[in-house]
């Protein structure tokens, strides 16, 4: 379940940003996708640190260069 949520917010998260690039000539929709953005920014960083606390986030092994 936490993936499903968290794909969903992700996905939003971009488009959000891909609205903010494609309304370069109007003003005030830029600024209400701009804060849609910031929005769901914010929300992706709460659930990336909730899942981590929890033990559900994937987090990919760090590479570390043998010596």
């Amino acid at each position: 379940m936490y993936q499903l949520i968290f794909k969903g917010i992700d996905d939003s998260v971009d488009l959000h940003i891909r609205a903010v690039i494609n309304t370069l000539r109007n003003d005030p929709l830029r600024k209400i996708f701009l804060n849609l953005y910031k929005e769901e920014l914010n929300i992706h960083d709460k659930i990336i640190k909730y899942g981590k606390m929890k033990g559900w986030a994937l987090v990919p092994p760090i590479y570390v260069e043998p010596t």
